[in-house]
């Protein structure tokens, strides 16, 4: 299941309803996914947002997900190796909160990607302008081959849903989501947590002041 929308169930945007101060894009995502995929599909995710968020001359890197016959495009080159390794951090924090999480648990894990205008002088980041990806993902685990099939099934369809809906909103709404055309390092965070409390707390505390 893959939901994408703006902070009011609709597309993305800057202009807030109730003050008509400019508020960031938030685009959000849902996945159901077995634990078993969830550390692939998770870097697939990241990688693919980092990569249409950058809109620049950098060509992408093809990475599969074999188990699932999935391609999408990796920013995994020379010229991004702090990215990557941003990336390979979170997903080993993420697979931590997993490995703690209860096998019947309810909970999602929900993921940030965070991204920030960049000014020179007074700071590398500002409030303003940034746009918040926000990807909440509920674990699954199958107990039959039967259903192990099925859940792959449906994963496939809905990741290639979900990395089609990052690319058309990437594409589709750059009035409301500026474009990235800086190298490394990217003006982008990532906050992982299970906990919706500690998830804002560590949202908040990213957030730069100007």
């Amino acid at each position: 299941m893959i939901a994408a929308s703006g902070l009011d169930g609709t597309a993305p945007r800057l202009a807030c309803d109730h003050c008509g101060v400019a508020c960031p894009a938030v685009v959000a995502l849902e996945l159901s996914v077995e634990r078993y995929y969830a550390k692939d599909v998770l870097r697939a995710v990241l990688h693919t947002i980092l990569f249409h968020r950058h809109m620049s001359t950098t060509r992408p890197v093809e990475a599969d997900i074999d188990a699932l016959e999935i391609t999408y495009a990796s920013l995994a080159d020379e010229r991004h190796t702090q990215v990557v390794r941003v990336i390979e951090e979170k997903v080993t924090e993420f697979a931590g909160i997993m490995e703690m999480q209860p096998t019947a648990s309810s909970d999602k894990i929900k993921v940030a990607v965070m991204f920030y205008e960049r000014r020179p002088k007074k700071s590398w980041f500002v409030k303003a302008d940034e746009d918040t990806w926000e990807i909440a993902a509920q674990l699954t685990q199958a107990r039959t081959e039967q259903q192990q099939l099925q859940a792959q099934a449906q994963l496939v369809r809905s990741l290639c849903d979900c990395l089609t809906t990052i690319s058309n909103e990437a594409n589709e709404h750059r009035d409301r989501i500026p474009p990235l055309v800086t190298s490394d390092p990217f003006p982008f965070q990532i906050a992982v947590s299970s906990q919706p409390t500690t998830f804002w707390n560590a949202l908040t505390k990213m957030i730069p002041s100007n």
